[in-house]
Order: C-alpha cells, then structure tokens, then sequence
C-alpha cells in the first residue's frame, strides 16, 4: 500500500480537514486501511465566521492561485498537488502548464519559501508525457498508488 511503501521512507506530514466530520472519522479515523492508527496529533480548529470567511478570501485570493494539496516536507521540499478526474489518461496543453508555473510562482511569492517546489498530478489514469509535461511536473501519479496494495 502506498502510505506503508512510499510515505515510510519519506518526511511526509498528511493533514485533514474539511467539513464532513464524520467523513473523515468514519472513513479515516476508524478505518483499518493504510492510515489506521496513524494520528499523532490532533490540531483544535475552530469554525470561521461568515465575515472572518469574507475578510479571509478578500484578503488572500489570487486569481488562478488554487493548489489541492500541499505536502511540506522535513527535506526543504514542498509538494504542490493538483488533482485531475478524467475518464482516461489526459495530456497537458500550453494553458495547462503556464497555469502550473503561476501557481507555483505565486506559492513561492506569497509563502516566502526557499524550499524546493515540486508539481505533483494525481489524476484518474495519469498523464501522457509532452513537451508541455515535461520540466514542468515533477511527480505524475494515478489513482493506483491509493489503492494498490
């Protein structure tokens, strides 16, 4: 399974969160997968208002700036994730990879990071390799790597 192959010889912190509670508890938290009994820490959130959410996305939002996941890892590395869902393998177009390159760049700019960024795409059934893929993401990966064993 990819959290016992892959993750154990990685620095690699997961964190969720979201609103479905009992989601996570239920398919996370007591589930006897890869990530049973893997919480080490638990963090208290606390809900935002409607106008603390207001001031939060006036303040913060960058057009094109929105990245699924981010992995911060312990060897001055970030992972910038971007989830795809196609009912086959994609390709990347010339709007496709600038769009990646400005969000890494914007990442870059507004966190003040020196760490090393890397483009990770996890999609359905991955991407097929062209000159737009190429340079540009760092780690292609498919859905296999959540479910093989």
């Amino acid at each position: 399974m990819f959290w016992n192959s892959w993750c154990a010889n990685e620095n690699v912190v997961v964190v969720i969160c979201g609103s479905a509670a009992s989601w996570i508890i239920e398919q996370v938290v007591n589930d006897r997968g890869g990530l049973h009994n893997r919480i080490t820490r638990r963090i208290e959130l606390k809900p935002f208002t409607l106008y603390e959410t207001y001031e939060w996305r006036g303040s913060k939002t960058e057009p094109g700036f929105q990245i699924d996941l981010v992995l911060d890892r312990k060897d001055q590395t970030i992972n910038l994730f971007e989830f795809k869902f196609y009912q086959a393998a994609t390709s990347l177009n010339a709007a496709d990879a600038a769009l990646l390159r400005e969000r890494r760049e914007l990442f870059r700019e507004k966190i003040k990071t020196n760490k090393h960024l890397f483009i990770s795409l996890l999609t359905t059934f991955g991407i097929m390799a062209n000159e737009h893929s190429i340079g540009i993401v760092d780690h292609n990966l498919d859905m296999r790597v959540l479910f093989s064993a």
